[in-house]
């Protein structure tokens, strides 16, 4: 009986740190989104440096474009010494992947349906909601939410590391690569500067302090994204 119980305490505090966590990190992200709404930018220190990360303008848009597309032609006509092409392209993956009994149609399918369920899930809370239903009702609905949702995210990442050697993804995360080099300033001598004198210095750049800003970039351009909708 003691055990009993102190497993269900241990419960209960598990999920006072989670909910715990989820307030934090709600607080935290609300901040960032204030005030990088606020500015178009947002500011940080690393190091006792300070960073910052400003929305890109359509120039760098088109800027990362291009660079974009040298590398999708570059990779797509790399070849190794037999003549034969070296990078596969996603249509190419998922015609090796099926030899492997590995069907990546399947896994969209899968994600589809998936989306399909949530969306029916949130469709019936909503109309418990509307109809003041019990707690008890809401929370079966929102369970169901977050399952469903918890089960598609590990079929995204099954399907994004499994594409990840695809020209397109190498080609996607090049441009965000040369996208973050151009979107980030550094203050030095009472002013802001770019961050780098050149692409190749941002390469040679600590991977630590690479990390940290593309993180904020990534935000910025999530943001952005929401704002465009």
């Amino acid at each position: 009986m003691a055990k009993k119980k102190k497993q269900k305490v241990n419960k209960d505090i598990d999920k006072k740190l989670d909910n715990l966590k989820k307030k934090l990190s709600e607080i935290i992200n609300e901040q960032l989104i204030e005030h990088s709404l606020g500015d178009n930018e947002i500011e940080f220190e690393i190091d006792k440096v300070k960073y910052k990360v400003v929305r890109p303008t359509f120039k760098d848009k088109q800027l990362a474009y291009q660079k974009k597309v040298e590398m999708y032609i570059k990779l797509l006509n790399e070849k190794d010494e037999k003549g034969e092409f070296i990078h596969k392209t996603e249509e190419d993956l998922k015609k090796l992947y099926k030899k492997r009994g590995i069907d990546l149609d399947e896994i969209d399918n899968k994600i589809k349906a998936l989306d399909a369920q949530i969306n029916n899930y949130k469709l019936k809370l909503g109309e418990a909601l509307a109809a003041d239903k019990p707690d008890n009702e809401l929370n079966i609905y929102k369970e169901e939410i977050e399952k469903l949702l918890e089960e598609q995210k590990e079929l995204n990442l099954k399907k994004s590391l499994l594409l990840e050697p695809s020209i397109e993804s190498q080609v996607m995360v090049y441009s965000l690569t040369y996208l973050t080099f151009l979107i980030t300033y550094k203050f030095e001598d009472g002013e802001w500067k770019k961050a780098w004198d050149n692409f190749e210095d941002f390469l040679n750049t600590d991977e630590r302090i690479v990390n940290t800003i593309s993180f904020y970039v990534s935000l910025v351009i999530d943001i952005q994204n929401e704002l465009s909708l």
